[in-house]
């Protein structure tokens, strides 16, 4: 899914105040989008993002000197998005 994500542009997100973006004035109300696509082929995080490459994503032993699990953060740092979902889903 990194390399070709089903919803290229994510979802849109209506600001609630006025931004300023990277020199770009944005009143609230503006609906943004996030670009997927970009974010998971940027090459600063993902080296060859166009090379199929499953072990960058394998980590590694964390007594090696070279350990970093940049790419496999705590999965419990997720969950606070879908535990409020998950309650309104039992109601149904």
């Amino acid at each position: 899914l990194r390399w070709n994500p089903t919803i290229p542009l994510g979802l849109p997100h209506r600001l609630m105040q006025d931004d300023v973006y990277r020199g770009y004035y944005l009143p609230a109300g503006t609906i943004v989008l996030a670009n997927s696509w970009a974010i998971l082929h940027n090459p600063d995080v993902y080296p060859s993002p166009n090379e199929f490459q499953p072990e960058r994503f394998l980590p590694l032993i964390p007594s090696t000197t070279n350990y970093t699990d940049k790419h496999n953060p705590d999965p419990r740092r997720y969950a606070f998005g879908y535990i409020p979902i998950s309650e309104q889903f039992r109601e149904y």
